[in-house]
């Protein structure tokens, strides 16, 4: 049995498209995994591969300011990625994502009998073009890509979301039934939290070069006392990022000590391109790695209510605070006291299994994808 796992512009240690190939190799004779590399890229996971992993490594087409080259380069790319297809001639095709053609390579590995797996990191058709195109137009190629993405859907043979809310979202907007197994960006590893006397009073902030935190909860965060780091690069161009720590980014256990050791974890941001918190379903029902990786270390986290995927598992599990707006976060954590917040910790505790990728986890998802029956 061999099966084709197309990363599609996923770098090879990516943690969601690595973390399958892994399970995966452990069900098929041969996995292909395909990957792109870009000049900065690291290959520092390869060695995790079994003998049974083949890496297919191909190259960014490339950026171009004239559109017209731009989708040229990647339909020749989707092009190669079907010679490739159809040489391996696989079991099944495994897609982390879209190609650039949508459905095109959906319908070709279907005609040649070859199972398809879609999984959703994202709410593509949402994400397509986003911020690029003039409003107008961006609506009709969203409209567009909504239409194909529905094939992709009804094609697939299994899918796979990030969150229970952007499936729900995704099949009731392109009115489908199907099943779908829910898979967050878990972990890699949990820590036990630590006491609240080895913490600093700091609130930690993991994220891009695409993702800023409007000023107005910095500075609620500055007023009630909190010092503020940021761990990758954030937006510096307004003065309220004066006096932030900014850390570039670490390898993945420095990260995890540097938030075990702040008292809470700021997951709520904008993308750089938005003023306000508008509706964008991408973020909306988001389940991100800031949030787990903030979990599985141990520490609570802040959310805007914005995100309603993030609200509900902080509600349900009692392991942060959810506000509304700036007043709202300066009244809450200033009225945090030891108690409630070891109570957060406990609850951080014994929930820890749910927020980091364990041998349970890769038991459902392997038992969803070939139950076991079917092996």
């Amino acid at each position: 049995m061999k099966i084709l796992v197309v990363g599609y512009e996923h770098p090879m240690c990516d943690k969601r498209t690595k973390r399958s190939v892994k399970a995966l190799s452990k069900v098929f004779s041969e996995v292909y995994y395909q990957f792109m590399v870009r000049r900065q890229d690291s290959f520092s996971c390869s060695k995790e591969f079994g003998d049974n992993v083949r890496l297919i490594s191909t190259y960014h087409p490339g950026k171009s300011k004239d559109p017209i080259r731009w989708l040229i380069k990647w339909k020749k790319f989707d092009r190669k990625l079907w010679n490739m297809i159809d040489k391996i001639s696989p079991d099944y095709v495994y897609f982390h994502n879209i190609p650039f053609t949508i459905e095109k390579l959906f319908k070709l590995s279907k005609s040649r009998g070859i199972g398809l797996i879609h999984e959703a990191h994202e709410i593509i058709p949402d994400v397509f073009f986003r911020g690029i195109l003039p409003d107008f137009l961006e609506k009709k190629i969203k409209s567009f890509v909504w239409n194909r993405y529905k094939v992709v859907l009804s094609l697939s043979d299994k899918l796979i979301f990030v969150s229970r809310e952007s499936a729900e979202y995704v099949l009731r907007k392109e009115n489908l039934e199907k099943e779908y197994f829910i898979l967050p960006n878990l972990a890699e590893y949990i820590t036990d939290p630590k006491p609240i006397g080895e913490r600093k009073k700091r609130v930690v902030i993991v994220g891009g070069t695409e993702r800023r935190v409007p000023c107005e909860y910095l500075e609620a965060l500055k007023n009630a006392g909190y010092c503020i780091v940021t761990i990758g690069k954030i937006k510096t161009s307004e003065n309220c990022y004066e006096g932030i720590v900014n850390k570039d980014f670490l390898p993945y256990s420095k990260m995890m000590t540097e938030i075990s050791q702040s008292l809470f974890s700021l997951i709520s941001f904008l993308s750089s391109r938005d003023k306000s918190f508008k509706f964008f379903s991408n973020h909306v029902y988001s389940l991100p790695n800031k949030l787990y990786d903030s979990l599985a270390a141990g520490t609570p986290v802040l959310v805007h209510s914005y995100f309603k995927s993030i609200s509900k598992l902080v509600r349900e599990d009692q392991v942060g605070i959810i506000f509304d707006n700036p007043e709202d976060l300066y009244r809450k954590i200033s009225e945090v006291d030891e108690i409630y917040y070891n109570k957060m910790l406990e609850n951080i505790k014994g929930n820890s299994e749910k927020y980091y990728w364990n041998k349970k986890w890769e038991e459902d998802y392997l038992e969803f994808l070939f139950p076991f029956e079917g092996r």
